[in-house]
């Protein structure tokens, strides 16, 4: 006996063309503002932001991408460390501002390390701190501007490197 010859044709025209527009309709999509600020915890989403940089203690060293581009790492000096105090907090909230697409991004806290920032209660001077914010999928690339918005200070224009 001869096996049976499929003769499917247009029915499996059909059915390859459902299962690519299933595909399709699954993709990956791509963040937007609104998207990345969803995910921010709402404490990051609503910060009031009243001053600048000006007394704030700290000074900004640099921004640059880490972790292939997935997190960036905001790196900043103690200048005086009793202004600095309270912003060394754990507590204290901290976000990034993406200027190009004004997405906020926020930092993580991961399960077994905690909050991907450090903290203390005795700042020394001169000595550099980091804080990770997570960029959720949103591209940042070097050259971008950036705000850091750290307690009720703001580190306005900075560029990623």
């Amino acid at each position: 006996m001869l096996p049976r010859r499929h003769e499917g044709g247009l029915a499996d025209l059909l059915v390859f063309a459902l299962v690519l527009l299933a595909g399709c309709a699954s993709a990956p999509k791509a963040h937007t503002a609104a998207s990345v600020e969803r995910a921010l915890p709402p404490a990051v989403a609503t910060a009031p932001v009243s001053g600048d940089s000006e007394g704030a203690g700290i000074e900004a060293v640099r921004v640059h991408r880490t972790a292939h581009g997935h997190m960036l790492d905001f790196r900043y000096r103690v200048t005086d460390p009793e202004r600095a105090k309270a912003l060394l907090k754990r507590g204290t909230v901290a976000y990034l501002v993406h200027e190009p697409t004004g997405a906020k991004l926020g930092v993580p806290n991961m399960p077994k390390v905690g909050n991907l920032r450090q903290s203390t209660m005795e700042p020394e001077k001169g000595r550099v701190y980091f804080m990770i914010f997570s960029a959720n999928g949103l591209a940042v690339n070097p050259g971008d501007k950036v705000d850091i918005v750290f307690g009720k200070y703001r580190f306005d224009h900075l560029t990623v490197q």
